[in-house]
């Protein structure tokens, strides 16, 4: 089946409504033009990877999936996460779901950059459990 004119006419206007806004912000100074890419933690709810928005099971950025008492569910990575510099990812930093992991990143971004103690596996797994120890 192929999809319909007023639905690619849709996705063409979404896509182009984002890279309007990438040369938007760019030109405007809040992204920088040399930062191509950013270094981020998840901190709060869920950001899709929007590189691979056709992935099965959903792919977010900062999460893995993992499995707990035998259900799936998403965890937040230990480690900071590499992506593109794409105004999607900017907004959910300024928005506070997701968490620079280094000045170049908080810069580009327009927030502040407090250095935060790297969680480890094992308080992360509290954390998502709900526990405290």
């Amino acid at each position: 089946m192929t999809p319909t004119r007023s639905c690619l006419a849709f996705r063409l206007s979404d896509v182009m409504r984002a890279v309007c806004t990438q040369r938007s912000l760019k030109s405007k100074g809040l992204i920088s033009a040399m930062t191509t890419v950013l270094r981020v933690r998840a901190k709060a709810g869920l950001v899709p990877d929007f590189e691979n928005l056709k992935a099965n099971p959903p792919i977010y950025i900062g999460r893995e999936w993992c499995k707990v008492d035998n259900n799936h569910a998403l965890r937040a990575r230990v480690e900071p996460t590499t992506i593109p510099a794409r105004a999607e990812y900017v907004r959910a930093v300024r928005e506070g779901a997701l968490e620079p992991c280094d000045e170049a990143t908080a810069a580009a971004c327009g927030v502040a950059w407090t250095p935060t103690p790297t969680p480890t596996s094992k308080g992360a797994d509290d954390a998502q459990a709900g526990t405290e120890t």
